[in-house]
């Protein structure tokens, strides 16, 4: 049906997408202007509460500081130099304060006295134009310092960088994939038209997606890593989706159909199954909703759109293109692959490759067990960043931890139940030191506590959990980073159950409608939960630490594209066995005939995947190395291994209730 209406429409369809495709590259550009860091956490969470009642208690507006250095801090000449810009800073008009040395001898000094800081308050409640204007007139009148080293950030100077290197990124991710996307697809068709039909369909989809985004973003917050991770997933299953379908249309040819006959079942057949694989991912995807953390959900409803436009794009414009010109492109040859190989191997000795397989991905995942997780901050920016140049430089200068523990207690700071409280403070494990705010407004007392190590390590969410134990006369909200930590995990863990029921009834649900099984679609959920640990273990030997998002979104996309390539091999299996019967046959079958496209797909988004790899934003890199690892792993092992074997080993009980062919 899908195939048929495509040629019959052709002229038309290709019309529509390109008129799609301009509205997004002229419209689509203004997501970048309404994207912003997304918050983790839920509204309802004490860290996240505690920052709110922070903010009303403390009313000062955002903070620029300058890490000043290479010479010493007490000469004279700097020292007027500083003064002299001082008073050009505190006659902006969105300038409250500036505080040095100079003006408050207690200012913080290295111990060679060779660096110095100063602290620019601005006023509250600005728009961001004007917190944008203000922050380069500071920092153009800091660099006039007459000093080696003068490094400018801060807390919104770095979300200002996190939202331009996410543009910077997404440009040349999407530049690296295409270039090596252009050579792999023409060694692939060994024609220009055969690779230049999934690109165009990859183009378009790009543009659509941007343009769905760019209207998403007016009803719902969207980030910059969302835009940066769901638009290279989004050209990667359009290239994916595209490849299945000309596949489908070339081994047609080379049986000796016509053009409208082969493109009528390609787009048929292989339209099935992108649909079901496509309403897989996106399956996976709604799983993100259940945690109700804003930036989860930002993927989630940007994952969505862009799966379903990649699907839209390569159902209805791919069997547009080849009624054009698939005149023109040649026959499928037989190709050797990897994975019929692997296959015949496994199906030889199905109980031991079976166990073996199991066991290697089982003992991979081991390492993530002791992963450290943490928040993204300045430090997951790039070294050429100046935000984070200066946020290094601050940490050095003070040792301390750049968000320590801080409690907000509904208590006046003189009262001797806070003075009990303080005492029971102190004797804490893992406190390195306490101050108590002298600003505090009556009626309110704020307490930071600098851990021990990390700011963000095991000691520091000790520290958070023994501070929450102790009872108290009074309302306290213990924040700050750790904090944040141990309430993102502890919401993660108490949601996850849920969010892994819908993810896996709606995958063994969609499963089923493919291949009429009950056995096939519990096997895919095994399969693909070894796959998502096996990722896990891999991608923390690498990295060390994760950010705090990104085990949960890997399991998705993970999950989502391991569904992927098993409905890509289940659907021409289950056309196997459903002609005669013989499951050995119709796996070697399924695998032989799907082996070169799921190959082909494979190679095809592992380079989309290297455009995440080249970008510099840490979080983004971990996904994109992430989801390599895990193509890898679940092309080769898992579907060239695991997949043959495990179905050799239940022959036709694979296919219950049915058992046999229909």
């Amino acid at each position: 049906m899908l195939g048929r209406v495509g040629y019959k429409f052709r002229y038309g369809i290709i019309a529509f997408w390109m008129v799609v495709a301009a509205l997004g590259g002229i419209l689509g550009g203004g997501v970048f202007d309404q994207l912003g860091q997304t918050p983790t956490l839920s509204p309802h969470a004490e860290s996240k509460r505690a920052a709110d009642r922070l903010k009303q208690l403390v009313t000062d507006g955002p903070v620029i500081i300058a890490v000043v250095g290479g010479r010493d801090v007490y000469d004279e000449q700097l020292g007027r130099a500083v003064q002299d810009v001082d008073g050009k800073i505190k006659k902006l008009d969105l300038v409250v304060d500036v505080d040095d040395l100079y003006s408050s001898p207690g200012g913080q000094v290295s111990g060679d006295n060779r660096t110095t800081t100063i602290r620019v308050t601005l006023r509250a409640n600005l728009t961001e134009d004007e917190l944008h204007g203000v922050q380069d007139q500071v920092t153009a009148l800091l660099h006039t310092i007459p000093a080696p080293q003068v490094l400018v950030g801060g807390k919104e100077l770095a979300e200002r960088a996190f939202a331009d290197q996410s543009v910077k990124d997404l440009a040349v991710g999407e530049g690296v994939a295409f270039a090596l996307l252009v050579v792999a697809l023409f060694l692939i068709f060994g024609g220009v038209l055969g690779a230049a039909t999934p690109l165009l369909v990859a183009v378009t989809s790009i543009s659509a997606t941007l343009l769905a985004l760019a209207g998403l973003a007016n009803v719902a917050p969207v980030s910059e890593y969302t835009v940066n991770i769901v638009t290279l997933l989004g050209l990667g299953l359009a290239v994916d989706y595209s490849l299945l379908i000309v596949a489908r249309f070339r081994e047609a040819r080379a049986a000796g159909a016509t053009v409208a006959d082969a493109v009528a079942e390609a787009g048929t057949r292989a339209g099935r199954t992108i649909v079901i694989s496509a309403l897989t991912v996106a399956a996976a995807l709604v799983g993100l909703l259940v945690f109700a953390e804003p930036l989860l959900v930002s993927m989630a409803l940007g994952g969505c759109v862009v799966v379903l436009v990649a699907a839209a794009t390569a159902v209805t414009l791919v069997p547009a293109l080849l009624g054009v010109w698939g005149h023109r492109i040649s026959d499928a040859k037989v190709r050797d692959s990897l994975l019929p190989r692997l296959a015949a191997f496994a199906q030889k000795r199905p109980g031991p490759v079976a166990l073996w397989t199991a066991v290697v991905l089982v003992a991979l995942a081991v390492p993530f067990a002791t992963v450290n997780l943490e928040n993204s901050d300045a430090r997951a920016l790039p070294q050429s960043q100046e935000a984070r140049r200066s946020y290094d430089a601050y940490q050095k200068l003070t040792g301390s931890a750049a968000r320590p523990v801080e409690i907000v207690a509904e208590t006046d700071d003189s009262t001797p139940q806070l003075r009990a409280y303080l005492n029971q403070l102190q004797r804490l494990p893992g406190l390195h030191r306490l101050a108590l705010d002298s600003d505090a407004p009556e009626g309110s007392a704020i307490i930071q506590l600098t851990p021990k190590g990390d700011t963000a390590g095991v000691q520091a969410r000790d520290l958070v959990t023994a501070v929450r134990a102790i009872p108290t006369p009074f309302r306290v909200l213990v924040g700050g980073e750790a904090a944040e930590i141990v309430d993102y995990k502890a919401s993660v863990l108490h949601r996850l159950p849920w969010a892994l029921v819908v993810v896996f009834v709606a995958t063994f649900g969609l499963l089923f409608w493919l291949t009429g099984s009950l056995v096939v679609p519990v096997k895919a959920l095994i399969f693909n939960v070894l796959s998502v640990g096996a990722t896990f273990g891999l991608l923390s030997l690498l990295f060390g630490r994760l950010d705090l998002t990104t085990p949960v979104l890997l399991f998705v996309f993970v999950f989502g594209l391991s569904c992927d390539y098993e409905a890509f091999l289940l659907s021409r299996i289950t056309e196997a066995w459903r002609r005669d019967g013989d499951t050995d046959r119709a796996v070697l079958a399924g695998v032989t005939s799907t082996g070169p496209v799921v190959t082909a797909a494979a190679l095809c988004i592992c380079l989309v995947f290297a455009g995440f790899a080249v970008g510099q934003l840490t979080a983004v890199r971990e996904i994109g190395v992430g989801m390599l690892i895990a193509v890898i792993l679940d092309v080769t092992v898992v579907r060239g291994l695991l997949l043959p074997a495990s179905m050799s080993l239940l022959d036709r009980w694979n296919w219950w209730p049915a058992r046999s062919r229909p």
